[in-house]
């Protein structure tokens, strides 16, 4: 069966290869027939799924479980349309044009939006565009081919509703960001509020684990995606956000001085360091005050969201803001094996004893006897990864944001919330 469909995905490349040769086919559409049958002649060939080792791909590094989603400008009519999609694997035909141009007329002409007859103008000049309008974007593991504004429209209208709050100028500065989030479990909230924000157009993301279901109280997925390598999940959830942003994806998680190499080479503008690896928290540091960039940290200590800001950016600044000692440090960095007391005692010491609860430290002296792990909550993952977004927000704009360690107590909001009585004629 492979063999055959092997046989006929190359005749069919080669005869639409030698087709363009010899002039019979210069559309710009067969250059994206062309382009889609390469792509499954590939996947039939195994060559974009390396059992192991990492593959580039369109700018993106991943596992073989990742098949990298695909923007197409080229398709013209209707029927080109309906040609790609017999030729590839796609099931279903996405095409929100009539909210695109709604927006799109709001985003261009907000003083116009209760003009129905220039909306009504405006969304047919789009809709009489067809498939040509804008990018599609087909994505493999949702067997489907969706339809896109270009990317300077989509962006815009994505994060239209920041502005003023955060101006057009700003938000430009925030798109063009590099981001490095190593550790995808509480570092998957803290990736989700920052694309949404808009924050990066490049992210490199490190993790070697896979999604298990213990995972799910605290990252945004379901059953279907478990098993799944944590950046795969991300990197999904980030392509149907917004396509045109590259990514990097390292199964592998953190390898040492290929890593650190990989980063002095591709400089990040800030490192969210999100690992239970003692002693990579401690090599990500030493990177970050070679390459001057910031380091955000988010903790979730039971109810309590920590974040801890190092600004090697713009100052001198001890490792962990100087909760451990530089002996601690060095043997972190040494890669000694720490029992899991001594692990618990470093950990207790980074995020401040003061904000350990007895429940909390109850269960971690449990580990490995009643409980697998350390408890997490998702609530306080999801607080600490929107705090953490708007720190590295304002770090990247320019606002004085100090090294330092805040904490955030949910429990302790939700009791000092007072009743309020508003009255009808105050109320919006």
């Amino acid at each position: 069966m492979l063999i055959s469909k092997v046989i006929k995905a190359g005749f069919c490349l080669c005869n639409s290869l030698f087709g363009s040769i010899l002039g019979k086919k210069r559309d710009g559409m067969n250059i994206v027939k062309l382009s889609i049958m390469f792509y499954n002649f590939l996947l039939e060939f195994n060559y974009l799924n390396e059992k192991e080792d990492s593959v580039e791909m369109s700018g993106t590094y991943s596992g073989s479980e990742w098949l990298n989603h695909r923007v197409y400008d080229s398709i013209d009519s209707e029927a080109d349309l309906q040609d790609f999609v017999k030729m590839g694997d796609i099931q279903n035909v996405i095409d929100p044009i009539d909210e695109i141009a709604d927006d799109m007329f709001e985003l261009h002409h907000p003083e116009l939006m209760h003009d129905e007859s220039q909306r009504k103008d405006y969304s047919r000049s789009i809709r009489e565009q067809g498939p040509s309008f804008g990018s599609w974007v087909h994505y493999p593991w949702l067997s489907s081919l969706v339809h896109f504004a270009s990317p300077e429209d989509h962006y815009d209208m994505r994060t239209y509703r920041n502005r003023n709050l955060i101006t057009k100028e700003e938000q430009m500065k925030l798109q063009l960001t590099r981001v490095a989030v190593i550790g995808l479990s509480v570092g998957s909230n803290v990736l989700d509020r920052l694309v949404q924000s808009g924050i990066g157009n490049q992210y490199d993301l490190f993790d070697m684990d896979k999604l298990s279901p213990a995972n799910l109280n605290r990252i945004q997925a379901g059953m279907a995606q478990v098993g799944l390598h944590k950046t795969t999940v991300a990197g999904r959830k980030m392509a149907e956000l917004d396509p045109f942003i590259s990514q990097h994806h390292f199964t592998n998680g953190y390898e040492g001085d290929t890593t650190d190499n990989y980063l002095r080479q591709n400089r990040p503008d800030i490192i969210i360091e999100e690992v239970d690896n003692l002693h990579v928290k401690a090599r990500l540091r030493q990177v970050a005050v070679e390459l001057g960039v910031p380091l955000i940290m988010a903790g979730d200590v039971h109810d309590k969201s920590t974040l801890d800001v190092e600004r090697h950016d713009i100052e001198e600044v001890q490792g962990f803001n100087g909760k451990l000692t530089d002996d601690q440090i060095k043997l972190l960095l040494s890669n000694r094996k720490f029992s899991d007391q001594e692990q618990i005692g470093l950990l207790v010491q980074m995020l401040g004893k003061e904000n350990i609860s007895p429940e909390l430290l109850q269960s971690a002296m449990l580990k490995g006897k009643e409980l697998a792990g350390i408890p997490q909550l998702g609530t306080t993952a999801a607080i600490g990864g929107a705090i953490a977004s708007v720190a590295v927000r304002d770090i990247l704009l320019g606002r004085r944001i100090p090294s330092g360690v805040n904490v955030f107590d949910a429990a302790n909001f939700a009791k000092s919330v007072e009743s309020v009585t508003i009255s009808t004629e105050t109320a919006l």
